[in-house]
Parts: C-alpha cells; sequence; structure tokens
C-alpha cells in the first residue's frame, strides 16, 4: 500500500459503503433461508460435484426438481454473497483508516471462502463413513458449515454496523464490564448454535419426543 493511498483513508461516513454493507447483510439471510431449505428437504446431496452442479454451471431440470433447486439455489446465492464480501472488503480497504475494521473485513473474506469449502467437502466427502460417530465425513463437515455461518453472519453485521452513520459520528463509550458480558453472551450463544446444528444434521430432533 502506497502512502497516497493510504492517507487517503478516512473514518468519514459513506453513505454508498453503508448501504452496500446493509443490502450484503440482508442477502446473507437469503443465503440462510436457502441453505436451511436445502437442509429441510434433504436435498444437500442433489449434485454429487463441486463446485460444478452436475458438471454445469446451469444443470438440467433445477428449475423444476425440488432437490436440486434447493441445492443449486444455495450455490448460486452463495456464490453472489462471497462477491459482496469481497466488494465490501476492498471498499473498505481502500477508503477507511480504522485498522480493526479492514481487519474485519478481510476475516469476512476468508470465512466466506473457507465456508464455500466446507460445503464443497460435506458433498465431496459424504460416501466416507465414520463408524464411531455413525455418520459420514461429509455430514460432519455440514455441522460446521452451519457453525460457520453463524459466525460470518456476525462479521458481516458488524461490518454493516461500524459503516453506518451513528456509529461513526455518535459513538458511545463502552464500560469494560459491559464488553465482557457482550462477549461472554455471544460464547454462551454459539455454543447453543453449535450444539442445535450438531441435533439438526444428526436427525436428532426427535429423539425425547417429550417435553420438557
Amino acid at each position: 500500500m502506497t502512502k497516497t493511498s493510504a492517507s487517503q483513508r478516512t473514518t468519514r461516513y459513506r453513505p454508498g459503503l453503508a448501504w452496500f454493507a446493509a443490502i450484503g447483510t440482508l442477502w446473507v439471510f437469503v443465503l440462510v433461508f436457502l441453505g436451511a431449505f436445502t437442509t429441510s428437504t434433504m436435498s444437500g446431496m442433489a449434485f454429487p460435484d463441486w463446485p460444478l452442479s452436475n458438471g454445469s454451471i446451469n444443470p438440467p431440470g433445477w428449475l423444476t426438481e425440488l432437490d436440486k433447486f434447493a441445492e443449486h439455489s444455495h450455490r448460486l446465492s452463495a456464490t453472489l454473497m462471497g462477491l459482496i464480501t469481497i466488494v465490501i472488503a476492498v471498499w473498505i480497504h481502500r477508503t477507511d483508516a480504522r485498522l480493526w475494521l479492514r481487519r474485519l473485513a478481510l476475516a469476512a473474506v476468508l470465512l466466506v471462502v473457507f465456508q464455500g469449502v466446507v460445503g464443497g467437502l460435506r458433498v465431496l466427502l459424504d460416501g466416507m463413513h465414520v463408524n464411531m460417530v455413525n455418520t459420514s465425513v461429509g455430514r460432519l463437515f455440514a455441522m460446521l458449515h452451519a457453525c460457520l455461518a453463524q459466525l460470518y453472519i456476525c462479521n458481516l453485521i458488524a461490518l454493516a454496523l461500524a459503516c453506518t452513520r451513528p456509529w461513526i459520528e455518535r459513538p458511545l463509550p463502552l464500560a469494560e464490564g459491559v464488553r465482557r458480558l457482550g462477549i461472554t453472551c455471544c460464547v454462551l450463544l454459539f455454543t447453543q448454535l453449535a450444539i442445535a446444528s450438531v441435533v439438526r444434521h444428526s436427525f436428532a430432533g426427535l429423539a425425547i419426543p417429550t417435553f420438557p
């Protein structure tokens, strides 16, 4: 990075970046919905290959067959989400003076790339069985895929919030105790989400038919 380009970075509010990050954050929920739909309809293996679908970007039948539609639409939306994340990261890197935000944007790119690879391994390694846990290697990657999705969503929301006018122009002081409490709550919430992903992808939701 040259001194000239570094000097152009500021912490001022950029409405274009703020709105683009907000739209990206909204799109990630579409992606999550399509992923949940794919899991609910058990369509994760509608195509046995990756990154293409039956060797094609536009496989026959994906608009008319439910399982193919669920899986392929999820793949397409994930690709779009990856491109959106890269644009946000480059935009922030070129214009924002906050080092922590540039690092967070880079983390978002690494997360979305890693998430895509994990999703691909879920497909490619589905035929390998793990006797110890009586499931496939692909299914284990599906559990990791679900957990990483939560981290990625939180990362993207944090980027979008940090680009808003109130965050930049009217920052609020935060006590150390509140900060620690927030981190603790996030850790507990992520732990619960990880447990839920294991339950969902191992089809254990009705293992105990009574409640509470």
